[in-house]
């Protein structure tokens, strides 16, 4: 840590629509701490080299998001269990000798599910490091799950099935919650593979949260719940702020943090 308090960013590609800055300075200033955080793009194929500028220029922790997550582990000294498992990495801790690469995904996910109450079983759309995350995290705890992928036969993910099949899973196994762990809706355009009425009577959990995505908002017409990713974000930034600060923040800040960016 700088004389200066903690020197934090998050890097990903695009970051136009990030709230990771309003989330981690909340948290620093509730716990009584001093500190930055900067927006650090990235375009694909050249984060080894900013990594290494980045922990040169004295950087105590990095959040890492799309679509960096599945590529960044090469790049790191050490991994922890978690991101091992999931394949995929989205925080970064410095260490003496290098990065160490976390995920906090998982347990963000779960804490997530908890407080809204999400039940099984989950079709997740998707399958690459937010979908490995959800996964795992839904394992550990021995939830009926099922991912959708366009092309199962590349998919990292044990349990994976073709997207085309996605439709008629949900409405045969009475599934409960339909997870979005896709790029899709961080533009406000972006369709999605399952169709509207597959998502009556059930919760559509989105872990984007952009909050222009026509597609999304016109489910407020239709009888099914929907949570967007205010509450993921938050859950698996304060298990990073906690790797990088050794405290665990309050998230109620966070969330004020974010209505205030929003004008709310």
């Amino acid at each position: 840590m700088s004389p200066d308090g903690f020197l934090l960013g998050v890097t990903g590609w695009p970051l136009a629509r990030t709230l990771s800055p309003a989330v981690h300075l909340a948290m620093l200033r509730s716990a009584g701490l001093s500190g930055s955080f900067h927006i650090l793009p990235v375009r694909p194929g050249l984060l080894g080299g900013s990594l290494s500028e980045l922990f040169l220029a004295g950087f105590d922790g990095i959040s890492v998001t799309v679509p960096h997550k599945t590529t960044v582990p090469p790049f790191c000294r050490h991994i922890s269990p978690e991101a091992s498992a999931a394949g995929a990495v989205n925080t970064l801790v410095r260490t003496p000798d290098g990065w160490t690469g976390h995920n906090t995904d998982p347990g963000g996910f779960l804490a997530a599910v908890d407080s809204i109450g999400a039940e099984p079983p989950f079709a997740i759309i998707g399958c690459g490091g937010a979908a490995a995350a959800v996964a795992l995290a839904l394992s550990s705890r021995g939830l009926e799950h099922l991912a959708f992928c366009r092309d199962p036969s590349r998919c990292r993910l044990a349990q994976a099935a073709p997207l085309e099949s996605a439709c008629e899973w949900i409405a045969g196994s009475s599934c409960s919650t339909i997870v979005n762990a896709t790029p899709l809706g961080w533009e406000d355009g972006d369709g999605f593979p399952v169709r509207e009425e597959a998502l009556a009577g059930r919760l559509f959990l989105d872990l984007n949260y952009n909050p222009g995505w026509r597609w999304r908002n016109a489910l407020a017409g239709l009888p099914c719940r929907v949570v967007t990713g205010e509450r993921m974000l938050v859950e698996q930034a304060a298990l990073a702020f906690s790797l990088w600060t050794g405290l665990r923040p309050d998230t109620s800040a966070a969330f004020r943090a974010i209505e205030r960016s929003r004008g709310r």
